[in-house]
C-alpha cells in the first residue's frame, strides 16, 4: 500500500487504496502545463487500467463523458489499476 509520503513532490492531493488493495482512488489538482489539459478525454491516450472518474471545477463535481475537458485548476479523480502513479501525467499512454 502507497502513501502520500511516497509522493513527494507530486500533484498527487489524495490517494486512497481501494477494492482490498487491487486498485486505487487518486485525486490531482491539474496544472495548467499537464498534457492532459485542454483536450477532450477521448482523444488521451490513457494507460489501460486508467478511468478518470470525475472533475471537480468551482466546486462542482462533474462526471466526465469523452467530450469533457480538464481545464487548468480542475481537480481530477482517476482509478487506477495495477500502476503507480505519482503525477498527473503519469496516466498517459506516452508523455510526449
Amino acid at each position: 500500500m502507497r502513501s502520500l509520503a511516497n509522493t513527494q513532490g507530486s500533484a498527487i492531493q489524495m490517494l486512497r487504496s481501494i477494492a482490498q488493495d487491487q486498485a486505487e482512488a487518486l485525486e490531482f489538482e491539474a496544472s495548467a502545463n499537464s498534457l492532459l489539459v485542454g483536450q477532450p478525454l477521448r482523444t488521451l491516450p490513457l494507460k489501460q487500467g486508467v478511468l478518470i472518474a470525475g472533475l471537480v471545477r468551482s466546486g462542482k463535481v462533474l462526471i466526465p463523458r469523452g467530450d469533457a475537458v480538464i481545464l487548468p485548476k480542475d481537480h481530477v479523480l482517476a482509478i487506477t489499476k495495477g500502476l503507480v502513479v505519482v503525477d498527473l501525467d503519469d496516466l498517459l499512454e506516452s508523455k510526449g
